[in-house]
């Protein structure tokens, strides 16, 4: 009531008015860009969602033997794994010879080079798909032949993408508790400071993420099934196991 009675005595035009105005018409822009920013993150998460489901439906379709394009055997030749020797008495008139082996890396700098290498995801996930699949493992499916692992992992991410886009309150409780003595903090220190606040706050986010990228990484290798280092006796491992 005090509040209120407060605002109904306030004359306007008076410098008290203004300020009240002028904190409403803040207030206003921040909501508003916030809400802004949220509708781009969705827009954007929404839209690797979709990137990421479309790949796990061409892994999954991916036959390991053939001349086509997109069959691992072609993916093999092209990065030099094997090459492709004519040879008459062959069944396809084609002989398939080793050029180097294949490995997930020896060195974390080996690995956290090949993380953005087409071939090796592909083969990452046809393998943790076949482990996943496999009836003798502890966590295989009962029916392989009409088992999705793609429209699976499309379920897992649809979760995974709620708890992002819809914040829950003890999400933004937290929030409020650990930001708002930095926030009263960071408004009375002088502009310089709060400019090398902030950056000094954006390059630690950016090391702590690029720090859990690494690590969920190297999760992902240590959980990965091991595969055969000759490309003929992994193109024979994944054979007959795509869903094409």
């Amino acid at each position: 009531q005090r509040l209120s009675s407060w605002l109904l005595d306030v004359p306007l035009g008076s410098p008290e008015a203004r300020e009240l105005s002028e904190s409403f018409e803040l207030t206003h822009i921040i909501i508003f860009m916030l809400l802004a920013v949220l509708l781009v993150q969705a827009a954007a998460i929404l839209a690797q969602a979709r990137s990421v489901s479309d790949t796990w439906d061409e892994y999954e379709r991916t036959r390991a033997f053939g001349a086509s394009e997109t069959s691992l055997e072609t993916r093999l030749v092209r990065a030099g794994y094997l090459a492709r020797m004519p040879n008459p008495a062959a069944p396809r008139g084609t002989e398939l010879l080793v050029k180097a082996p294949f490995k997930y890396g020896e060195s974390l700098l080996e690995r956290v080079a090949l993380r953005e290498d087409p071939l090796h995801k592909l083969v990452l996930w046809r393998a943790i798909r076949h482990e996943f699949m496999t009836p003798c493992s502890k966590i295989g499916v009962s029916s392989p032949s009409v088992f999705s692992f793609e429209s699976y992992l499309c379920t897992r991410l649809e979760r995974t993408l709620d708890s992002l886009v819809e914040v829950d309150i003890f999400t933004w409780c937290l929030t409020l508790v650990v930001l708002t003595p930095m926030v009263y903090f960071g408004v009375n220190l002088p502009f310089i400071a709060i400019e090398g606040l902030q950056c000094a706050f954006a390059w630690l986010l950016l090391a702590a993420a690029a720090w859990l990228t690494v690590t969920l990484e190297e999760e992902t290798y240590a959980l990965t099934p091991p595969v055969p280092e000759d490309p003929i006796r992994l193109l024979q491992f994944f054979d007959g196991t795509s869903s094409a």
